[in-house]
């Protein structure tokens, strides 16, 4: 059916890039809210915690982007898998056809 790859190429570049932007999705909110936390302390010389810092706040956001990288990854797996069948099933009538055409 060829929903994301249209080639065979394509899965040395889609997958793991497509893998990798699922991942930094789900876990953008966590990152961002350590780093700005680790960057806010340094700077003023405080600890930031959850009473005194918004930075400590935004890993809660991790919670809903979790749970929408979990879908989007089932997603993406699933229209891989329907992609490598399409690509088995064309390869197995293409080499039947090739067969039959040298007989």
């Amino acid at each position: 059916m060829e929903l994301l790859i249209k080639h065979k190429k394509q899965y040395f570049t889609r997958i793991p890039i497509g893998l990798l932007l699922i991942v930094l999705f789900a876990f953008a909110p966590l990152i961002v809210g350590l780093l700005g936390s680790w960057i806010t302390s340094w700077i003023t010389g405080n600890s930031c915690g959850t009473n005194d810092c918004i930075w400590a706040v935004v890993p809660y956001l991790s919670i809903a982007s979790i749970t929408i990288g979990l879908l989007a990854l089932t997603l993406f797996l699933i229209l891989i898998t329907i992609d490598t069948i399409g690509f088995l099933r064309k390869k197995k009538t293409n080499s039947s056809k090739h067969k039959k055409a040298h007989d």
